[in-house]
């Protein structure tokens, strides 16, 4: 079994809880140099906001979300902002002074974000007032789901939670085990029909219901094999994709497969790691594999479509299906368009000097993304 040699970014001893991260000169493969080539089209810079606080080596769950009108952001400094996106005019800002590590989770008129102290504040996406705040077990660090009656949110010490979205009361809880080294990063839980979708670092994935926590089925993406504690690792780090009535997840050290979300039942499986993360259309899924390379496989059989290999090592992002191309970031800062159709390099933006950890979020014109220094950006295809 091939193990990345970029691995040490990632490895985490769960017992702690915290960042641990090797700086890029000690992973070993070097990344790829960038190429350059004639763009498809340009794109530029509508509007910046900046958060503060690089947390380039904790690999937070913070990331925009928007409701079509508003882009709404938070920072690890604790600020949370909600910008009007056609000007990036800030709306309202609330200050929590909380070490924030995830979100905003967005549903109806409410806004969740969480800490790394294991804090979960929920706000009214309208005013910027705190709700509700309560404090759960551990840190997280992936965007909670919400509902219209019930937030989930995962932890990182294995915990699954669906909380009353009126108060923060707790509704339901499951517990995953958590092996003593896992991979830096949580899978957002994912809603879809009834279930909400998470994954978790001992390889398994289980879609309950949101509204009791009734587990409806359990699938195993990877059994931990091999000598070596790093050989063993089969965390499902990539929030779970759905798309219709297929749903598609994938594990690290493992496989990729397509199910179906009421069942669970088995469809089709490759063999592929990742846990940066996949995005679909209606023909294919984009995945971005453990050694930055993105592959398109076709939806309805999982035969591979083609692999773009110029980003091998960049520490890619999950992509964003855009128009007809494929996003991803990388660890300069950098957005590449890719041709759905080809995977060929169409564009390329720097939207800062700081890591892009999560993807670009699609705008009713243009997107937004975050970088781990706290820049938001919003740009427009030229």
């Amino acid at each position: 079994m091939y193990t990345s040699l970029r691995l040490p970014l990632l490895l985490c001893l769960t017992v702690s809880f915290g960042a641990c991260a090797l700086s890029r000169d000690e992973t070993g493969e070097p990344p790829a140099e960038l190429v350059d080539f004639s763009p498809a089209f340009r794109m530029s810079k509508a509007w910046s906001e900046s958060l503060g606080g690089d947390a380039q080596n904790l690999r937070l769950g913070l990331m925009p979300a928007s409701d079509n009108a508003r882009v709404y952001a938070a920072g690890r400094k604790g600020d949370i902002v909600a910008l009007d996106q056609a000007n990036g005019r800030r709306v309202w800002r609330t200050k929590t002074k909380l070490p924030l590590s995830a979100g905003p989770g967005l549903g109806g008129d409410l806004l969740v974000v969480g800490s790394s102290d294991g804090d979960l504040v929920a706000l009214d996406k309208n005013s910027g007032e705190v709700r509700w705040q309560t404090r759960l077990s551990s840190e997280i660090i992936a965007a909670p789901a919400v509902s219209r009656n019930t937030v989930v949110v995962r932890s990182v010490d294995g915990f699954l939670r669906g909380l009353n979205a009126d108060n923060g009361s707790e509704r339901w809880k499951l517990q995953f085990e958590v092996p003593r080294l896992s991979l830096r990063g949580n899978a957002s839980p994912v809603l879809t029909g009834d279930l909400v979708v998470a994954g978790f670092d001992n390889g398994k994935v289980a879609a309950v219901s949101y509204a009791t926590g009734a587990v409806a089925w359990q699938a195993t993406l990877g059994s931990p094999r091999g000598r070596t504690e790093l050989e063993r690792l089969t965390d499902v780090d990539a929030s779970p994709v759905a798309v219709g009535n297929d749903l598609y997840l994938v594990n690290y050290q493992g496989r990729v497969v397509m199910v179906k979300p009421a069942s669970g039942q088995l469809i089709w499986s490759q063999d592929l790691s990742s846990y940066s993360g996949m995005a679909a259309d209606w023909n294919q899924l984009y995945v971005s594999d453990e050694n930055s390379e993105v592959v398109a496989l076709d939806r309805e059989t999982g035969t591979e479509k083609w692999r773009q290999t110029g980003l091998r090592a960049r520490d890619l992002t999950a992509p964003t299906v855009f128009g007809e191309s494929i996003i991803v970031g990388d660890f300069e800062g950098y957005l590449h368009f890719l041709s759905r159709e080809s995977g060929e390099f169409q564009s390329r933006i720097r939207v800062g000097k700081n890591a892009i950890i999560n993807p670009a979020l699609i705008l009713d014109k243009g997107l937004a993304v975050q970088t781990s220094g706290g820049l938001v950006t919003a740009l427009l295809r030229r």
